[in-house]
């Protein structure tokens, strides 16, 4: 079997986790890297002196033959990436958020307009863990009946008040795009736009800076969904008391109630449906989860990557996080921006 070439650019937290896991598919071969850490890459070149290693995304993108490319350096860097790599003709998975701006997004899909040979993926991970899954799944068919509202909240201890984050490039709107909805929370928007489909925003979304100077730490956004869904999104990355990024969600129906998290899912049913009963149910992550060949920072990363790859192969662009999916995000995101105001 021709195993596909790739090439990893920007080798941080994420880019050294798709590097991981991609090195353990047998349908992939990652021939060089990307970064502008010279230590970092002297270390993993020691460890392979097969790859190729550049400082300059462009000259990597020069003078290697890709199938494809991963993408994972700060946001701001995306669209020239990006565009270079629709240039090349390869295929492209690039980190969450898609670009910076929403206008950025436009130009690029323009640029990959008809092209139906290469696959463009992003990494919005939470559409491939199993219980966010499940959950599509309850609400697609109807389970607890016609949706009346939504309330999802993303908590985690990451920002602390100290110069460590404060001087980083995260605290950087111009290189980071924003702080805690766009770079933490985008994930929840994500599953928010995927399960209700594009909301209208009511009122003024609430931004605070709790420790950051230039960065939302927390927001609150009141939203209005179809069919009058009224829906409710609150972010904080300062929460000291969830040691882990966690994400809730509860849904209410005229049929029961949905209530949501990485790793279980508590349905209640006012009328049995679906093969569950009337009253409470659980869904554990193990009762549905799938196993992985390699799992690194969680068996979604693995089945996220492993999507892209066989998309890759089997010439299906059918896929759930393409850059169409993702500028719904960017839009939402921006609108906020624009809209909001700061307490």
């Amino acid at each position: 079997m021709t195993r596909l070439k790739g090439g990893i650019i920007g080798l941080g937290k994420m880019g050294l986790v798709h590097y991981g896991i991609l090195n353990t598919n047998p349908a992939v071969e990652i021939t060089c890297i990307c970064d502008t850490q010279k230590l970092l890459l002297d270390i993993i070149s020691n460890e392979n002196s097969n790859l190729k290693i550049y400082s300059d995304y462009k000259k990597l993108l020069e003078y290697q033959e890709l199938d494809f490319i991963v993408i994972s350096t700060p946001v701001k860097y995306h669209y020239d990436i990006i565009k270079n790599g629709i240039k090349k003709n390869v295929n492209i998975f690039v980190e969450k958020p898609f670009v910076i701006k929403v206008n950025e997004g436009e130009k690029l899909m323009t640029m990959i307009e008809g092209d139906c040979d290469n696959i463009y993926q992003v990494g919005y991970v939470n559409r491939y863990n199993e219980i966010f899954n499940k959950l599509k799944d309850i609400l697609d068919n109807k389970l607890i009946g016609k949706i009346q509202s939504f309330d999802i909240c993303m908590f985690g201890d990451i920002v602390k008040k100290n110069k460590v984050f404060l001087e980083s490039w995260r605290s950087n709107k111009k290189i980071s795009g924003g702080g805690c909805l766009m770079e933490f929370a985008i994930h929840g928007i994500d599953l928010l736009i995927w399960y209700f489909g594009m909301p209208e925003i009511i009122g003024k979304p609430i931004f605070q800076s709790i420790y950051s100077k230039n960065i939302e730490d927390s927001c609150s956004i009141t939203l209005k969904a179809k069919e009058n869904i009224i829906g409710y999104f609150n972010c904080s990355w300062c929460d000291p008391t969830f040691r882990l990024p966690t994400t809730k969600i509860q849904i209410n129906g005229d049929n029961g109630k949905i209530i949501a998290q990485e790793h279980e899912i508590k349905l209640f049913l006012i009328d049995e449906n679906g093969g569950f009963n009337k009253g409470w149910n659980s869904i554990y992550l193990p009762d549905v989860s799938k196993t992985v060949r390699f799992d690194l920072a969680g068996s979604a990363f693995t089945i996220q990557l492993d999507d892209f790859i066989d998309s890759i192969n089997n010439k299906n662009d059918k896929h759930t996080n393409n850059f169409r999916s993702a500028q719904y995000s960017n839009m939402l995101i921006e609108e906020c921006y624009n809209k909001g105001i700061y307490v």
